[in-house]
């Protein structure tokens, strides 16, 4: 499963890279999983919730604030892109 958390979906180039990123890893035989998280702190819930959840990889915007909840992800062999 590969997880994807983007600030918003009111966007349309958000839209645009969520559409994208599904039919790629659909194609490619992996499970989606989406979340969106307006801040920091959201998207700190968001990575722990696809960590608990199984992902082996999650894409999202990096910030400082996510560093922590990055490595933690990272020391549980979830590959993390950002």
């Amino acid at each position: 499963t590969i997880g994807l958390i983007l600030p918003n979906v009111e966007n349309s180039a958000y839209v645009a890279v969520m559409e994208q990123f599904k039919a790629n890893c659909e194609a490619n035989g992996y499970e989606f999983m989406f979340q969106t998280a307006a801040d920091d702190a959201a998207a700190v819930t968001a990575i722990e919730s696809m960590v608990q959840a199984g992902c082996d990889a999650i894409c999202s915007s990096a910030s400082s604030a996510r560093n922590d909840a990055f490595q933690a992800a990272a020391d549980k062999g979830v590959l993390m892109c950002g």
